[in-house]
């Protein structure tokens, strides 16, 4: 079985009592492209996507063994560069008035493989690593107050 898709949610709004209210603009996506062996146990992850604004994961990798003793050997990375400038800028300030103060520059690159068995005894090996490019911040200074 193989099976290919992609969901976008545009225009997501949240907000609720006690919550910092965002009054929209929040988009979300899955994209996927999967192959299924049962007989052969065996799960293969081309690709499999997902984000929210502009901030996207993939995985991709295979599992087999799946209905006995799973092994997998799979990968997480980002599929882009995360901006830490558009990030912090996805915060809503309400959580916090002091983030309004905050300043962030760079990027971070995330990529991760796990690899081995999934059991009550096992776990797979994780190895990888977290790129800091040209990473800077800053916060404005307040007068003490009294």
């Amino acid at each position: 079985v193989t099976t290919k898709g992609r969901l976008d949610l545009r225009d997501v709004s949240v907000g609720g009592a006690g919550m910092p209210v965002r009054k929209g603009g929040i988009r979300l996506f899955v994209e996927h492209d999967v192959k299924l062996n049962l007989p052969g146990a065996l799960v293969e992850l081309v690709s499999v996507k997902f984000g929210v604004q502009d901030l996207a994961l993939e995985l991709s990798g295979k599992a087999s063994n799946i209905l006995v003793a799973p092994v997998v050997d799979v990968r997480l990375r980002t599929t882009n560069p995360i901006d830490l400038a558009k990030l912090l800028a996805e915060v809503p300030k309400e959580i916090s008035p002091e983030l309004s103060k905050l300043s962030l520059a760079g990027t971070v690159d995330l990529d991760f493989a796990a690899v081995g068995g999934v059991t009550a005894g096992q776990i797979p090996v994780v190895n990888g690593s977290v790129a800091w490019n040209v990473i800077c911040g800053g916060s404005e200074r307040q007068s003490p107050t009294r």
